[in-house]
Parts: C-alpha cells; sequence; structure tokens
C-alpha cells in the first residue's frame, strides 16, 4: 500500500516526531510512505535524518487556504491536490 502524509508546518515540534516515530515504526514493512510537506519547514533535514525506513520526500512551495481566503486560491489548491494523489495512484 501507498501512505500519503501531507503537512504544512512551519515549526520543529510535535507533529515532526509524531511523523517520525509513525513511519518508523509502522508494521508492514511492504508498505511504502510519500512525505509531502513545505520547503520552509525547518524540521526538513530531521525528517532527512531520522526517518530510517524508505520514504519517498516531495517538498513544495505551495501555500494552502488557511493562509489565503481567496476563490482562486481554493482552485489552484484542488488542482494542485488532484495532480499530487493522481501521481500517488498511478
Amino acid at each position: 500500500m501507498r501512505i500519503a502524509l501531507f503537512t504544512e508546518n512551519y515549526y520543529i515540534g510535535g507533529l515532526d516526531t509524531y511523523i517520525i516515530t509513525l513511519i518508523n515504526n509502522w508494521p508492514n514493512k511492504k508498505d511504502k510512505f510519500i512525505l509531502i510537506c513545505n520547503k520552509s519547514h525547518p524540521g526538513i533535514k530531521r525528517y532527512e535524518n531520522e526517518i530510517i525506513r524508505e520514504v519517498e520526500f516531495i517538498w513544495h512551495n505551495h501555500f494552502h487556504v488557511n493562509y489565503f481566503n481567496d476563490s482562486i486560491l481554493k482552485i489552484f489548491n484542488s488542482v494542485f491536490l488532484l495532480k499530487i494523489f493522481r501521481r500517488l495512484l498511478t
């Protein structure tokens, strides 16, 4: 199974620890993880250094609607997410 974790994070902390622990301790070794995170997250190096199983990293520059409540950005978000999910499912 392919499992994608999508996060937009701006601080190092609890979410990073949770994601690292979740991936490292996942019971099924055949499952593949994809971690999608914003490039501006200061915890990227921590992900790369502390995750011990194989993970595909996708770093993006995309800002999401929670910061810009604009209908054009909502449409852009939908298209962006659809492209990511299409890539994951093919």
